[in-house]
């Protein structure tokens, strides 16, 4: 019986880590915008318009190095979405 017990909280452990991860990979908790908020919301269909508006209205915390700004554009995002995070 301790052996189960013991598989039983084993597993419950590593499912909260994980879940605590990913969580923790794709949002920030007080509602800050990021390069990959950004992407995600791209990929997801929103119009540029949105977009700009999003980052004129919500706090950013975004990275824009050189190198940041080309995996921007790769990932569809639009120059004047990053000319918006740029402001």
């Amino acid at each position: 019986m301790n052996r189960l017990a013991l598989k039983i909280l084993l597993a419950t452990a590593v499912a909260v880590t994980s879940s605590a991860s990913i969580l923790a990979q794709t949002r920030v908790s007080d509602g800050t915008l990021t390069n990959a908020a950004i992407v995600k919301l791209v990929k997801a269909g929103f119009s540029e318009r949105t977009l700009i508006s999003l980052i004129a209205a919500r706090p950013a915390k975004f990275n824009l190095s050189a190198d940041n700004m080309i995996a921007l554009k790769r990932s569809n995002v639009s120059e004047k979405v990053i000319l918006a995070m740029v402001a």
